[in-house]
């Protein structure tokens, strides 16, 4: 039986769609145009963000630019960054990233976009002004409105606050719309950020981040061998280990689900190196998820899984004897089940 709905089914599907791209440079900056190619002969409203996990806050920014987008008679176009200068200033940073750019373009695609914009962020971009840039875009495209976040920043060292941008705008004769992102959430007393979002995924507080992102949490990695523990005393896992551009949730088994594209899976799934066979003294370049797919028989080594985390149903703990531990796997499998059910379903 299979426990999902519509609205994370739709999800995990919308981060797999593929459109068409195409790739451009001028010498200096390089980008790819997803989705429609730019049309000379139309209006565009267009959005920029770094859209770094896709939140609730992203959401009603995208959703206000595609409904003005159609009281003008405009196309939507999104211009996004990759990497997220977040990333390009920080390179030694690790565990910052929500979602990698293709899935924020699938997602902003999803919500109504007909193109994404994408620019390489790389040294000559981060040296531009907000000026400069913004110049750039009128020179791809006819600009007829911009919408921003209200707290937005562009160009070199930020100084593009929102009203030099609505001043800029009225300079070139384009109009500028601010959207309020930082919304309270009221059930939670907190404000919706990407920066929120991390943190709470950091401390364990997993039905938090689904909510203020209003989607599942996503994390991907290749299939690798492992010690085969698992498969010694019948709970055959798949290692996927991860890089560290992915923000690491806290340690714990999670119930997910797990894709390659093609089939999903309900899983019990471990975050971290299992402490009953970790050996402390074992350095890994990547952290680990252990992931017992329900409804799997095929052969997954060195393939890219796309995890989707849903709930919390445990945290890490060290046994004594593998008796305890089987006794243990055995709910964790039990309360995956309850959750997500035990069939898979193709995409």
């Amino acid at each position: 039986m299979l426990k999902i709905s519509a609205h994370d089914r739709n999800f995990i599907q919308a981060t797999y769609a593929t459109f068409p791209a195409s790739y451009d440079s001028d010498g200096q900056l390089s980008w790819r145009v997803v989705g429609e190619p730019l049309d000379p002969q139309a209006q565009y409203v267009c959005v920029i963000g770094a859209f770094d996990g896709f939140h609730k806050g992203h959401q009603k920014l995208v959703d206000q630019a595609r409904q003005l987008a159609q009281k003008d008679g405009s196309k939507l176009v999104i211009c996004m960054f990759d990497p997220d200068p977040a990333v390009f200033f920080n390179p030694l940073a690790v565990n910052e990233e929500l979602l990698c750019a293709d899935e924020r373009i699938s997602l902003l695609m999803e919500a109504g976009a007909h193109s994404v914009l994408c620019f390489n962020f790389n040294e000559h971009l981060a040296s531009l002004g907000y000026r400069e840039f913004l110049l750039k875009l009128t020179s791809m495209f006819d600009l007829k409105r911009l919408c921003v976040g209200v707290d937005f920043k562009l160009g070199k060292q930020g100084e593009g606050r929102f009203e030099r941008i609505l001043a800029f705008g009225k300079e070139q004769g384009f109009e500028v719309t601010g959207v309020q992102l930082l919304m309270q959430d009221l059930e939670h007393g907190i404000k919706i950020s990407s920066t929120t979002i991390r943190q709470c995924l950091i401390d364990g507080e997993i039905q938090k981040a689904i909510d203020l992102a209003d989607h599942l949490t996503v994390i991907d990695g290749v299939v690798e061998h492992g010690r085969g523990e698992g498969t010694s005393f019948g709970f055959p896992t798949a290692n996927i280990m991860c890089a560290h551009r992915r923000v690491a949730p806290s340690k714990g088994v999670y119930a997910a689900w797990v894709s390659n594209g093609q089939k999903v899976w309900p899983s019990a799934l471990n975050v971290g190196l299992p402490p009953t066979f970790n050996d402390e003294t074992e350095q890994m370049d990547a952290w680990l998820l252990e992931a017992f797919l329900l409804d799997c028989n095929e052969n997954l080594y060195g393939q890219n899984l796309r995890v989707f985390l849903t709930t919390k149903i445990g945290d890490t703990q060290k046994f004594d004897s593998k008796v305890a531990l089987e006794t243990t796997l055995r709910g964790y499998i039990q309360a995956t089940e309850d959750l997500l059910g035990d069939s898979s379903f193709s995409l």
